[in-house]
């Protein structure tokens, strides 16, 4: 087709003449790009401890040593700063959306922000970046722990960040997870992405053990 062609047939089928085609798309674009800036907006405007605040509670989850899932899914009861996990088949991070959807305020975030669905989208991704950055830092320090041959305090003193007092369950959670962690490396070649399922499977072995 020929550009003459190609815009004869556009000005048919909207049955527009060309210049007011023109100008409703560049009106719909403006409205377009008012819309995206009004939502980049609400996201910098979020409450300013609102990074800290998730990092902060996705950490207390992690790091909790009674939790019952890294990657498969959970099922929540709130403590003073952690979740308590049960095994549900749903992935981890839905588990995560649904607490922090029933408790906005735990992040600063307001009811707007759930009502709105591309914030809550960005939200959501947001989330689910801090959830795999964290576990990955997990790995990553406990892989170093077996590496370098350090004893236990040396682990738990390394994982517990932002101020988590180590309790007693937690030498057994980390002694545990750094035992997870040689066996699976001995058994898989220490193939990416599949440690935390490995993790989950031997927790879920444990607690069929002490039925």
């Amino acid at each position: 087709l020929s550009v003459t062609g190609l815009l004869s047939k556009l000005t048919s089928c909207t049955q527009m003449p060309l210049l007011e085609m023109l100008l409703f798309n560049r009106a719909h674009m403006f409205k377009l790009e008012n819309a995206m800036h009004n939502h980049v907006g609400k996201l910098i405007q979020r409450h300013p401890d609102f990074s800290k605040r998730l990092r902060h509670n996705v950490a207390a989850a992690l790091l909790a040593p009674n939790t019952g899932a890294y990657v498969v899914g959970a099922h929540k009861k709130m403590t003073a700063r952690a979740f308590q996990f049960s095994i549900l088949q749903s992935p981890l991070i839905i588990s995560f959306q649904a607490h922090f959807e029933k408790n906005l305020n735990l992040l600063g975030l307001t009811a707007a922000s759930r009502q709105d669905i591309v914030d809550w989208s960005a939200f959501t991704t947001e989330v689910s970046n801090e959830l795999t950055q964290q576990r990955s830092n997990m790995k990553s320090k406990i892989e170093q722990s077996i590496k370098n041959q350090l004893d236990i305090y040396s682990l738990v003193d390394n994982l517990l960040i932002y101020d988590i007092r180590p309790k007693s369950a937690h030498w057994g959670r980390m002694a545990f997870l750094r035992e997870c962690c040689a066996t699976w490396q001995l058994q898989s070649g220490g193939k990416k992405g599949t440690f935390w399922e490995y993790v989950d499977k031997e927790l879920k072995g444990v607690r069929e053990t002490l039925k």
